[in-house]
């Protein structure tokens, strides 16, 4: 899945694979919206672009879908919610990198700087750091954008996705997976008739299947596309656009301390280039 979540093993598929340690999964939705608050990305299968497709609601679902990369390098689409940023990751790197720069060039002008000072301010940055990860995130950095907080519903109940008609069961190949144990209210109430399971189950195994199926299609159809050159030179315009836009947002992220000092520096970097343009010209015109 997207992201990880606490696991708990369940029954195998196998008989002879059960063990002591396996439980009966019992499992009746209480509604308290609680997945769909705190799950984050919903993996997004060609299931369920098909059936809305063919109930005519795929529109509705259109403007949240987002591709997102994981951390093993793979890729799904999800359904984002409405501050989820797919860059943000990108952008602390891009920030670290302002970072490091500005450190490099304040060292060159500067030869007083000794290695304690870095060792110091390398201390302050991680602790720094430490402290924005620890800080809870906006609501909205996790809620589904088809959840509606006062009245506690989905509004797309009947065309959710295929993962939230399983969820909190999971299937990784091998076995089943309770997910969120902690916090979903509804396992281990009942009823939940043998139909249910059965249902649930059946639903887990093509979550699994389907979702590696998009994993695999992904980057297929990319190459495909990347080899109109047409569309080649759309996206690669749509590219460098979006990265100067996520360089701008790393900019106005960083501290303003920071940023003040990065922006002397660019403004004596450019004075300096236009005095040796003014040099070149003037050597033209001797000549």
């Amino acid at each position: 899945m997207v992201e990880e979540k606490k696991q708990t093993n369940m029954e195998s598929d196998t008989p002879t694979e059960k063990s002591a340690e396996t439980k009966k999964f019992l499992f009746h939705c209480t509604q308290c919206g609680w997945c769909c608050e705190n799950r984050g990305p919903i993996p997004i299968t060609f299931w369920d672009l098909e059936m809305w497709a063919k109930n005519g609601v795929l529109d509705n679902f259109i403007p949240y879908l987002k591709i997102f990369r994981t951390e093993s390098g793979g890729f799904d689409l999800i359904l984002a919610p409405l501050k989820f940023d797919p860059y943000k990751k990108y952008v602390e790197k891009q920030q670290e990198l302002l970072k490091k720069q500005l450190e490099q060039t304040e060292q060159k002008e500067s030869e007083t700087e000794s290695s304690e000072k870095e060792e110091e301010e390398e201390e302050e940055n991680t602790t720094e750091t430490d402290k924005v990860d620890q800080k809870e995130g906006d609501v909205d950095e996790k809620r589904c954008p088809l959840f509606n907080m006062e009245k506690r519903e989905c509004l797309v109940y009947q065309f959710r996705p295929l993962s939230c008609r399983t969820y909190p069961l999971e299937f990784d190949g091998e076995g089943y997976n309770v997910v969120d144990e902690d916090n979903c209210e509804g396992i281990g109430q009942g009823p939940m008739t043998k139909e249910d399971l059965k249902e649930m189950r059946e639903n887990a195994k093509r979550t699994y299947t389907e979702m590696k199926t998009m994993q695999i299609s992904i980057p297929v159809l990319f190459n495909v596309i990347r080899q109109d050159s047409i569309l080649r030179q759309q996206m690669q315009t749509e590219f460098w656009y979006e990265m100067y836009q996520e360089q701008l947002k790393a900019m106005e992220s960083m501290d303003p301390e920071d940023k003040k000092k990065l922006d002397e520096i660019l403004s004596r970097s450019r004075k300096k280039e236009m005095e040796e343009e003014e040099e070149e010209e003037k050597g033209e015109t001797s000549s």
